[in-house]
């Protein structure tokens, strides 16, 4: 069985895992036989010594004997499989949905975003939030790669078969590479700083990294989490004047890119709460059952 192949095996990569599981569905069901054999995938899969050892690793799980169509379902999920994240924008698996629900393309301004809402012993459940206004029948769009990477558009090319030609990669200006580098050099050093609890570099770097969410989509949720992220350390800091303009913001980004009735939206509502209650010199009963959901400290990557 599974559970057998794989304590014998090393470390797992979830797509292993979920190649396996199609090609058992594959062999069940002539109808999912027909759809996965359908779907585009990289032609030449010779050379690609990464995609036949993983292959080898589906053959053992899922007993399936053509190493061949081990590696063609692996070549199919490469372009068709949809990361499974949680609330902070954490991959958490992996997933095969019909490409019906899954066909929009990518761009680097997109204007929805994929959220997961997950329910005990049951398959997370895909919805997309729509981040901005959108005209009526202008293509829906959300990102496949980090927008932050100075090397996505040949990661893009390498494991999707497109350059991306948005205006965001197309007509990009150097200065504005050289922007995003800032950027991407701030956030890293941000990330460090939090690993290292060093409250008030992370603090700085993160008012750094705030200032230039423009090169997120209008409505990201990275944006939302990053603004509770520095809510948080300003409050740490002692700076409680900043920290009520990030709670504002991330309270209305929330509840567009997460919903209102998610745990962050509702743990934003409840520090503006605070605020607002500390403000009149009232006093907020708090809520013995409830937690704190973001745990801010630890980097994020959308």
């Amino acid at each position: 069985g599974e559970c057998k192949a794989a304590a014998a095996l090393p470390k797992i990569l979830p797509t292993c895992l979920l190649a396996a599981r199609v090609l058992r569905k594959m062999r069940a069901d002539p109808a999912i036989n027909k759809y996965v054999s359908a779907l585009k995938r990289k032609s030449n899969l010779d050379g690609d010594d990464e995609l036949q050892a993983a292959a080898q690793v589906v053959k053992q799980l899922s007993g399936e004997t053509n190493e061949n169509a081990c590696a063609s379902v692996l070549a199919v999920l490469q372009r068709n499989a949809h990361s499974v994240c949680d609330d902070e924008l954490r991959e958490v698996g992996v997933a095969l949905y019909p490409r019906a629900v899954t066909a929009a393309n990518h761009s680097c301004r997109p204007n929805i975003w994929p959220r997961f809402r997950f329910t005990v012993s049951k398959a997370p459940v895909l919805e997309y939030a729509v981040l901005s206004s959108v005209e009526a029948n202008k293509e829906l769009t959300h990102e496949y790669a980090d927008l932050l990477d100075e090397h996505r558009r040949e990661s893009l090319r390498k494991n999707y078969g497109f350059v991306c030609a948005c205006d965001e990669c197309a007509f990009a200006s150097k200065a504005r590479e050289a922007a995003r580098t800032q950027l991407r050099a701030k956030r890293d050093a941000m990330e460090a700083a939090l690993k290292k609890e060093e409250w008030e570099s992370a603090a700085t770097l993160a008012e750094d990294v705030a200032r230039l969410e423009g090169f997120w989509a209008p409505g990201h949720p990275y944006t939302a989490l990053h603004r509770l992220r520095c809510a948080k350390l300003q409050n740490l800091v002692g700076n409680e004047t900043a920290a009520q303009v990030h709670i504002m913001l991330a309270l209305v980004r929330l509840v567009i890119s997460h919903g209102k009735e998610s745990s962050l939206a509702k743990e934003a509502a409840d520090m503006q709460a605070r605020v607002i209650h500390k403000r009149e010199g009232r006093t907020l009963v708090e809520d013995a059952s409830s937690d704190d959901d973001y745990d801010w400290r630890k980097g994020m990557r959308p």
